[in-house]
């Protein structure tokens, strides 16, 4: 008799994609440090430090020197990644962080912060990431359950993703579209996993984004 397939909790997943990020460092050359991540009952990683393009520079320069983020690249740009749970060790929410230096120009040419001007910083950080999953301003459309935001602006625009996003998936996200880099190198993020819409049906007709065969996809109906 063959032995029944061990199934995994979410926070399992979770743990142990966090405890891959070391092995994925041997063999993804854009990954210069992975932190050691604190875990605790109901959560996995490290809480992010909102961000405002006004305190951006000293923000970053803080997560930088207490080692806050759990991936550093080798263009000093940081991923932040963090998980809640309930009692079942389900994915309730989460907040995960793409960091960009914004102290790189166009050229990869290092500048001091006092340099920069505030409409050049706004520029630098077109690519800053977040998808958060919180019902902290929660609004049908404009503030889904689960949402991306692109850049630092207060009023930034919001993206519905319809599930929770798993670690290996969002750097993934980060290194095939900000990155660019090929699939090849980015063979040991696959994953898969089956998981409900936790949009609304009036949300869901409308535009969304979710993980397909491992790549973000902006889905309509």
């Amino acid at each position: 008799m063959s032995k029944k397939k061990k199934e995994y909790t979410q926070k399992e997943i979770v743990r142990e994609q966090f405890l891959q990020l070391n092995n994925l460092q041997r063999i993804i050359k854009e990954i210069n440090v992975v932190n050691d991540f604190h875990e605790r009952r109901f959560e996995i990683g490290e809480q992010s430090q909102r961000i405002r393009i006004n305190s951006y520079a000293e923000t970053f320069d803080s997560i930088m020197y207490n080692n806050e983020y759990t991936i550093l690249l080798n263009d000093d740009s940081m991923i932040i990644m963090q998980y809640r749970f309930d009692e079942s060790q389900k994915i309730i929410g989460h907040t995960l962080s793409f960091l960009p230096n914004f102290r790189r120009n166009l050229f990869d040419e290092d500048v001091q912060s006092e340099e920069i001007k505030e409409s050049q910083l706004f520029l630098r950080l077109g690519n800053y990431i977040r998808i958060d999953y919180d019902e902290q301003g929660q609004e049908e459309y404009y503030h889904s359950l689960i949402h991306m935001h692109i850049g630092t602006a207060k009023d930034t625009l919001r993206i519905p993703v319809e599930h929770f996003v798993l670690p290996f998936e969002f750097l993934f996200f980060v290194l095939k579209y900000v990155y660019r880099l090929p699939d090849e190198q980015l063979m040991g993020l696959e994953c898969s996993m089956e998981r409900e819409s936790v949009l609304t049906k009036r949300e869901m007709k409308k535009v969304r984004m979710a993980f397909v065969d491992q790549a973000m996809h902006i889905i309509t109906e």
